[in-house]
C-alpha cells in the first residue's frame, strides 16, 4: 500500500515503513482469523471422516476469499489515491451508480492494479497447494481429533478480536502516526471492509461524541454566532439574477487570479480582474454532491457518508432555492451529466428547483465519460435562458475537468501526465466560460445578472495534495457582473469562508432571514467569525482567519497546523472547537431521521 501511494504522497522514512507493518500485525491476524473460521470448521469434519467434497469445498472457499480480498486490496489502492481513504460507507453508496464509479476509477493504472491482483492471488493459492492442502487428512489420535478443532476455533476467536482484552480490536488501535497515509496502510483492507459492512455510518451520534453536548453546543454557537446585521452589500440591484457555475475539480492552485502560474485560466483571471474574489474560500468536502448540499442547504460535508444519499434526511434540510422561490425567483439547474447520479435530481427537486436540465435533454455532439462538453452546456443554457422569467437563480455544473480527464481537448500542455490532462481540461473549461460570457453580454438579461464562479471541490492536482491538507480544499470564488457595485470591482477579500456560508451570503444580500442555515456565516458581515472547515475520511480541518488545525479522529491527534509556532492555547481552542463542530454536525445528521 505504502509503495503504491509513495509517488503521490509525502516521503516516509524506512522506520515509519517498518512501524506501519508492525502496527498492522494485529488487524492482519484478525482478518486472517475471520477468513479461516469456515475452513477450520470444515477441516474439523475431515478429521472425523475424509471427504473429497469437503476438500473441494475448502479449496473453492479459500480461492473465493483470496480473490475477493485481493479485489478489496486493489480497490483500496486506487480509492485512497483518489479520495484519501479506503473503502467506506460513502464509497459503497457510490456503487449504486456503477457506470460513474467505473469511469471515476479509470484515472488509476488499471493494468497495474490487475497485475497486483493476479500476483497476490496466484502466490497465496500456490502457498495453499504446497503447504496446507497436504495436511488436510483425517490422521491422528482420537484426542488430537477432539481437541484440535476446539483449540483452533478458540485461537481464531481470540485472534479475530485482537487478543484477550475486554474490548475487541478497532481500527484506531493501529493508528500511530501523524501521517494519515501511514495509518491507513496499517489498517488491513479485508478487515476494514468487513468493519464498514458491520458498522453504522457516521450518522451514529456516538461516532464523534467527545464532550458533553451542552459544552459542544456552546462552542459551536460561538463559531456561528449571528450578530446584528451589518453586511456589506455587493450589488446595486435589490433582486439581481444569479448564475452560479460550479466548476468541476477547480482548485485555487490552478487559477491565475489566486496565484497560480500555469496560464490555464486567462478568462477567469480576466473576470476576476474586474470582479470580486474571495481569496481564502474552501470546499467542505471533495465530491460534487458534498459541495452542492453545502451551497444549497448550508449543510457541510460529513466524514464517511453523504446526506444526499439518504432519503428522509435531505428532504428535511433547509433550502436556499425554496427561499428564493418564495421571494419571487425562478430556479433551474443545468448539467451536462446524469442528474440521477448521487440522487442529484431527487435532492434538487426537494430543495425547490423548478426545472432540471441534464444531458438527456440536450442535443449532445460530444460526450466524455461523465457527460457532454462544457461548451455545449453553456450553449444550451443560453438558448434556454432566452425565455427565462426574471429574477432567476440558475445553478450550472461543468464536467470536462472531471477525472479521468478523458475529454478530447486541445493540448495546451503537450505531455500526457495526469497533471497535463488536468491542466488541459481546466483550460478547456476556462475557454468555454470566456465564450459563454462574451455571448451572454448580448442577451437582454445580462445587465441584471450576477455570475458566481466557484469550484465544486478542489483536486489533489496540481500539487499532489493529500486529502487532509488545507490546500487540498482551497477553491476559487469569483463574483462578476453588471450589478456588482463599482466600489467592489477589482477587489479581493482575504476573509476566510467556505461553501456552507453561501446560502447565508446570498440571503443576506437579498435582505432575507437566514437563521435556518446554522452551519454557515454571512462572510460579507465583518462581525461574524471568519471560519472555514472541511472533513475528510475520519477527521476535520478548521480554519479561523489566519490559523488552521487539522486533526484525525482515529488517532485523536493534531496532524497539521498552518502555523506550527502558534501558541498551544490557540491550537487547543481550534482543536476543541473543531471536535465540537464535528460532534454537533454528526448529531444534526442523525436527528434528520430516515
Amino acid at each position: 500500500f505504502i509503495l503504491y501511494q509513495l509517488p503521490h504522497s509525502v516521503a516516509i522514512s524506512f522506520s515509519e515503513y517498518v512501524s506501519s507493518n508492525l502496527h498492522a500485525f494485529i488487524l492482519d491476524v484478525a482478518a486472517t482469523c475471520y477468513m479461516l473460521v469456515i475452513p477450520v470448521m470444515l477441516w474439523s469434519v475431515l478429521l472425523v471422516k475424509d471427504s473429497i467434497s469437503l476438500r473441494k469445498a475448502i479449496w473453492w472457499y479459500l480461492f473465493f476469499v483470496i480473490v475477493v480480498s485481493g479485489i478489496i486490496h486493489i480497490v483500496d489502492l486506487g480509492l485512497y489515491y483518489e479520495w484519501g481513504s479506503k473503502i467506506n460507507h460513502k464509497a459503497i453508496s457510490c456503487m449504486a451508480y456503477p457506470k460513474e464509479a467505473i469511469a471515476a476509477s479509470l484515472s488509476s493504472p488499471v493494468w497495474l492494479l490487475l497485475f497486483i491482483l493476479i500476483v497476490e492471488s496466484v502466490f497465496l493459492l500456490l502457498l495453499y497447494k504446497k503447504y496446507v492442502h497436504p495436511i488436510l487428512n483425517g490422521s491422528g489420535s482420537i484426542a488430537f481429533k477432539l481437541l484440535t478443532p476446539v483449540l483452533m476455533l478458540g485461537l481464531l476467536f481470540i485472534g479475530s478480536r485482537g487478543g484477550t482484552q475486554d474490548k475487541p480490536v478497532r481500527k484506531g488501535d493501529v493508528y500511530f502516526s501523524n501521517n494519515p497515509m501511514i495509518n491507513q496502510a496499517s489498517a488491513n483492507s479485508f478487515w476494514n471492509f468487513i468493519n464498514v459492512l458491520a458498522t453504522e455510518d457516521a450518522g451514529d451520534p456516538a461516532a464523534y461524541h467527545i464532550m458533553p453536548d451542552n459544552e459542544a453546543s456552546m462552542l459551536v454557537k460561538e463559531l456561528f454566532k449571528q450578530p446584528a446585521d451589518s453586511t456589506s452589500k455587493l450589488f446595486s440591484l435589490s433582486k439581481p439574477n444569479f448564475v452560479v457555475v460550479l466548476m468541476e475539480s477547480f482548485s485555487s492552485e490552478v487559477v491565475g487570479a489566486f496565484g497560480a502560474d500555469y496560464g490555464a485560466t486567462p478568462n477567469l483571471d480576466s473576470l476576476a480582474a474586474t470582479g470580486f474574489i474571495m481569496s481564502q474560500f474552501y470546499a467542505t468536502g471533495f465530491r460534487t454532491d458534498q459541495g452542492m448540499v453545502a451551497i444549497e442547504s448550508g449543510f457541510p460535508a460529513q466524514p464517511k457518508t453523504a446526506v444526499i444519499y439518504r432519503y428522509g434526511k435531505f428532504e428535511k434540510l433547509p433550502s436556499m432555492a425554496s427561499k428564493l422561490v418564495e421571494s419571487g425567483y425562478q430556479t433551474a439547474y443545468y448539467s451536462a451529466g446524469d442528474n440521477a447520479f448521487a440522487n442529484t435530481d431527487a435532492y434538487l427537486l426537494s430543495a425547490g428547483y423548478q426545472k432540471l436540465h441534464g444531458k438527456d435533454g440536450m442535443k449532445v455532439k460530444r460526450m466524455a465519460l461523465f457527460g457532454a462538453y462544457d461548451d455545449e452546456l453553456f450553449d444550451f443554457y443560453l438558448k434556454d435562458a432566452a425565455s427565462a422569467v426574471q429574477p432567476f437563480y440558475h445553478l450550472m455544473v461543468t464536467i470536462v475537468s472531471h477525472e479521468p480527464f478523458d475529454a478530447r481537448v486541445d493540448k495546451f500542455r503537450k505531455g500526457n501526465s495526469l497533471l497535463d490532462k488536468y491542466i488541459n481540461t481546466v483550460r478547456f473549461t476556462d475557454n468555454a466560460i470566456g465564450d459563454f460570457i462574451r455571448k451572454a453580454r448580448k442577451e437582454p438579461w445580462y445587465k441584471n445578472t450576477v455570475f458566481i464562479f466557484m469550484g465544486d471541490h478542489a483536486h489533489r492536482m496540481p500539487m499532489n495534495r493529500n486529502a487532509w491538507e488545507t490546500e487540498r480544499h482551497h477553491i476559487p470564488f469569483i463574483v462578476y457582473g453588471e450589478p456588482l457595485k463599482k466600489s467592489f470591482r477589482g477587489t479581493v477579500s482575504s476573509r476566510t469562508a467556505c461553501q456552507s456560508d453561501f446560502p447565508s451570503f446570498i440571503s443576506a444580500q437579498l435582505d432575507l432571514p437566514h437563521e435556518e442555515f446554522k452551519w454557515g456565516n454571512d462572510f460579507m458581515n465583518g462581525t461574524t467569525p471568519a471560519l472555514a472547515f472541511y472533513t475528510f475520511e475520519d477527521g476535520l480541518g478548521i480554519l479561523l482567519q489566519d490559523t488552521s488545525v487539522v486533526f484525525d479522529n482515529q488517532s485523536l491527534k493534531i496532524i497539521n497546523a498552518r502555523y506550527p509556532g502558534m501558541a498551544d492555547s490557540v491550537k487547543r481552542e481550534l482543536y476543541h472547537g473543531g471536535q465540537a463542530l464535528l460532534q454537533q454536525l454528526t448529531k444534526a445528521y442523525f436527528e434528520l431521521g430516515d
